[in-house]
């Protein structure tokens, strides 16, 4: 897995620079914009429709345990969900 890169001048983005908020990225070496694809915008929502229904097995256990596996959930989904972005320079539809 790699972190991706400017359409137009393939500057590679760092890590603090991808934001899973923000469906557009200002490119810091050349200044154009860059918007995330349609399928990674899919892929990134798959991989937090999985992390929530498990939360929700888990849930039957106990509270703590819940309280627990759901901050470790979401600390690994801010850390790998970059890896997982592609970027366009056109703006594409979310459907």
């Amino acid at each position: 897995m790699k972190l991706p890169e400017c359409s137009t001048c393939s500057y590679q983005f760092k890590w603090k620079e991808l934001s899973i908020f923000s469906r557009r990225k200002k490119c810091p070496q050349c200044g154009n914009f860059q918007y995330i694809t349609t399928h990674s915008g899919w892929k990134i929502g798959a991989i937090g429709v999985v992390a929530a229904f498990l939360l929700i097995f888990i849930r039957i256990y106990s509270f703590y345990w819940s309280l627990f596996l759901g901050t470790l959930f979401f600390i690994v989904f801010i850390a790998i969900v970059p890896y997982y972005i592609e970027l366009t320079d056109e703006e594409q539809p979310l459907f």
